[in-house]
């Protein structure tokens, strides 16, 4: 097993588990993996290399009918926001309606074949189960909107979107891979994290809160370890989430995401 000192997971704030709760789907994860349709850039080896060192890989691609299919989905099935029991995508669109809405989270969405073929992908087992050190137990998926609007950082916050600098605490041993079903770049949503920071904590970030300002995050670690992770619809990475991350505000459109995190 991949040796984590126990400090570093001790459950400081957590800060996007009630989230999971809320929405947290089980995906059905093959005992026996097969090609599921993921490609990649990199090989295994560098992807738990990227992992170990950098806290992040990325390289990884969806096929063109997979984020179709996806999106399709996403605009079908009800939609889950927290103060809103059950909405429509139409609703969600209306004028109004996103106006409310930090988060809107697909229902059903594991129930998906093509998240369940993404979810068993033979490669992406292979890494997690490198990293983590052990064939994973589980798998939980979330496919959700994060819609452009005018909500405050303290609004966004308040509903759990998780848009300033904090690690996550889940158990011993977890990661996440993920996948953008939409166009992000740095004013539609796109994923922010500090290089490394999966380890090595200060003692203060260990006993203390476990979320950081950005000029926090600054004097700590430095801007040069801060990467903007953007991309096509279809572009993935795995992620290490006991490093410092966030999202940015999506400014321009909605960001649709694919979430999987396995333990």
């Amino acid at each position: 097993m991949r040796a984590r000192g126990v400090a570093e997971r001790r459950p400081a704030e957590r800060i996007d588990v009630r989230l999971s709760e809320i929405f947290e789907e089980s995906v059905s994860y093959a005992s026996k993996p097969r090609p599921g349709g993921v490609c990649t850039t990199r090989t295994v080896d560098a992807h738990v290399d990227a992992l170990t060192r950098r806290s992040h890989s990325t390289g990884l691609s969806l096929p063109p009918e997979f984020v179709d299919r996806l999106n399709r989905v996403a605009r079908d099935r009800p939609l889950s926001a927290h103060g809103e029991e059950t909405l429509t995508f139409r609703e969600f669109q209306e004028e109004g309606g996103r106006d409310r809405v930090a988060l809107a989270v697909v229902k059903g969405a594991s129930e998906v074949p093509e998240v369940q073929r993404i979810a068993s992908d033979s490669m992406i087992t292979e890494v997690v189960d490198r990293y983590l050190g052990y064939h994973a137990r589980r798998v939980e998926s979330w496919l959700f909107w994060s819609p452009a609007n005018r909500l405050t950082v303290a609004e966004r916050e308040a509903v759990f979107q998780t848009v300033r600098f904090h690690y996550d605490v889940h158990g011993y041993n977890f990661m996440y891979v993920n996948f953008y079903l939409s166009n992000v770049d740095e004013n539609s949503g796109a994923h922010v994290l500090v290089e490394g920071t999966h380890r090595g904590k200060r003692l203060r970030h260990l006993l203390g809160s476990a979320r950081l300002r950005d000029d926090q995050v600054r004097d700590a670690f430095g801007d040069d370890r801060v990467r903007i992770i953007g991309g096509p619809a279809g572009s993935g990475f795995f992620e290490d989430t006991s490093c410092y991350h966030k999202a940015l505000t999506p400014i321009s459109s909605d960001r649709l995401m694919l979430q999987l995190r396995y333990q």
